[in-house]
């Protein structure tokens, strides 16, 4: 099958973690024996140039990868020339790849420009939503065009119930779950005694924004009163109002910030765990949860959206979003608990469930079926 993706989440040198499992999920594809092709589209906002555009067009694992960068210019012409430009070479690329299916990833711009390419070369389209539909919505234009692709494409899916929920309430139309899923060969389950060391909890995430909740999480543990060390993956420009947090609330000898981890890096830093984090006020699905599982560590996070669905009494425990006395009781609990999971069972529960095989097959399975 031959199948063409569009998404503005595709990683690069710049930002090497950015919808990674975008691209995971291209070379698996490939690896089933697919012809792929990925056109990530982006506005580079750190420079000001009208109509300045430039291609990288790169071949990595069997997956041909074209990266269209816009410069940016004022606001409204902006989005203008961004879809405009977007859309051009997307149809070229397009009718000369001629795909069977053409992937939007992202209501805005991934299931616009999916949508107009595959009604302009006359195949099916299928959008995924990977985040929560209102961040679409920048701008009235913005939210339009986003409603009018998810209503036109030939299938809607998206990565949990709770985003599936939302987006169906608002197009009024079945909305199919395909979650993200993890390759258990990257994954090792450490062979270490609990309990003999200081506790080590772990937290991965974007220090760009606030919705991964690092300060609920400091917070909390401030209140807690035993020995732990937490080591805290991420980068950002709020990296530094978080380490003097720490410091303000007297937990800054307790952490560890290790700034960015690379994709690469993920499964040994979550070996080293005792237990894991996802303090966020929302995750679409929170696939670092899960890689945390499939490393045989039991996870403490939020309901916050997608966790819902991989986390539960078997494989860690749920606490209330952004709320610093709730997260307080579940650390405390998970202290008392850890020890109590069995880690390849945990790894077993999330292969089962969420494995790299049983995702592509499920993929494929939809692609065929597209109508």
């Amino acid at each position: 099958m031959r199948i063409l993706f569009i998404t503005p989440w595709y990683p690069d040198d710049a930002r090497p973690n950015h919808g990674i499992f975008i691209r995971e999920l291209a070379v698996a594809l490939v690896e089933e024996g697919n012809q792929l092709v990925v056109i990530s589209t982006k506005v580079d906002y750190g420079s000001f140039n009208f109509f300045s555009q430039s291609v990288d067009i790169t071949v990595s694992e069997g997956v041909e990868e074209h990266r269209l960068v816009m410069q940016r210019s004022i606001p409204i012409v902006n989005q203008g020339l961004y879809l405009r430009s977007s859309l051009r070479y997307a149809r070229k690329i397009a009718e000369s790849f001629r795909p069977d299916v053409v992937h939007g990833m992202i209501g805005y711009p991934g299931a616009v420009l999916a949508v107009s390419v595959a009604r302009a070369i006359g195949c099916r389209s299928v959008v995924t939503e990977h985040t929560r539909i209102t961040n679409n919505f920048r701008s009235w234009p913005q939210k339009f065009l986003t409603v009018n692709a998810l209503k036109q494409a030939n299938r809607v899916t998206t990565v949990s119930r709770f985003m599936a929920d939302e987006i169906q309430g608002l197009i009024g139309r079945p909305i199919t779950i395909v979650p993200n899923f993890i390759d258990p060969k990257r994954y090792k389950v450490k062979s270490t005694e609990k309990g003999k060391h200081v506790v080590n909890i772990g937290f991965l995430g974007g220090l760009d924004t606030e919705v991964k909740g690092l300060d609920v999480l400091l917070k909390a543990l401030a209140y807690c009163d035993f020995d732990y060390v937490l080591h805290i993956g991420g980068e950002g420009k709020l990296r530094l109002n978080y380490e003097q947090l720490a410091s303000d609330l007297g937990v800054k000898g307790c952490c560890r910030f290790y700034g960015l981890v690379r994709h690469g890096e993920v499964p040994e830093f979550l070996a080293s765990l005792d237990f894991f984090v996802c303090s966020s006020r929302f995750e679409s699905f929170g696939l670092v949860g899960l890689e945390a599982l499939a490393s045989g560590v039991p996870v403490v996070a939020t309901r916050c959206g997608g966790t819902q669905d991989f986390v539960s009494d078997q494989t860690g425990i749920l606490v209330e979003p952004d709320d610093v006395s709730s997260l307080t009781l579940g650390l405390n609990q998970m202290h008392q608990r850890f020890r109590e999971f069995v880690p390849n069972d945990l790894r077993q529960l999330v292969i089962e469930r969420f494995g790299k095989s049983a995702n592509v097959a499920e993929w494929q399975r939809l692609y065929s079926s597209v109508e």
